[in-house]
């Protein structure tokens, strides 16, 4: 499907590759968004680099996504990570475990190999035993060390909010 006008008759498009069974929209005659056969989405163009399910490339400018909210009022825009047990999509009610993670956010950069070697990330488990309408968390922070291509925890808040630097927090009241 290609779109136009008088000036231009293939300035945008749609199109489907049966050899790779992937939909790409174009503007302004480049890629612009490519579903690939793995359901993975790819904005601005290029190939997948990582198994990632959504990925933005751009080569000008920062890659930003932006979240924003107009509203007179006090609540805020978010950005929720949720987990289930349930391995159906649209299905809840499988409960999470102890030391279950619930959202991690990680940070690589090019090697010189490619671009999947963490630096660092921070994440949230599952601290203790959930029931209804109780989720007890721990953030984590982790860094990875020079020459090194894992992360390791340096630091944890708890459920009970101590906070442990290079050592789980301990209760200071034994």
């Amino acid at each position: 499907i290609q779109f136009g006008d008088t000036d231009d008759a293939d300035i945008g498009r749609i199109t489907y590759d049966h050899s790779d069974n992937s939909l790409t929209f174009k503007t302004n005659t480049s890629d612009a968004m490519t579903i690939d056969s793995s359901q993975r989405v790819l904005i601005g163009g290029g190939t997948n680099v990582s198994s990632a399910t959504v990925q933005v490339s751009k080569t000008t400018g920062g890659v930003n996504v932006d979240n924003l909210m107009y509203a007179n009022s006090a609540n805020s825009p978010v950005v929720r990570m949720s987990k289930t047990r349930s391995a159906t999509i649209g299905t809840v009610g499988t409960v999470v475990q102890a030391d279950d993670f619930l959202g991690l956010l990680g940070f690589n950069g090019d090697d010189g190999t490619d671009i999947q070697t963490n630096a660092g990330y921070i994440a949230m488990q599952v601290d203790g035993t959930p029931g209804s309408n109780d989720m007890p968390g721990r953030l984590i922070f982790a860094t990875t060390p020079d020459g090194s291509s894992s992360a390791s925890e340096r630091m944890r808040i708890d459920s009970a909010g101590r906070v442990g630097i290079n050592a789980v927090p301990t209760d200071y009241n034994d």
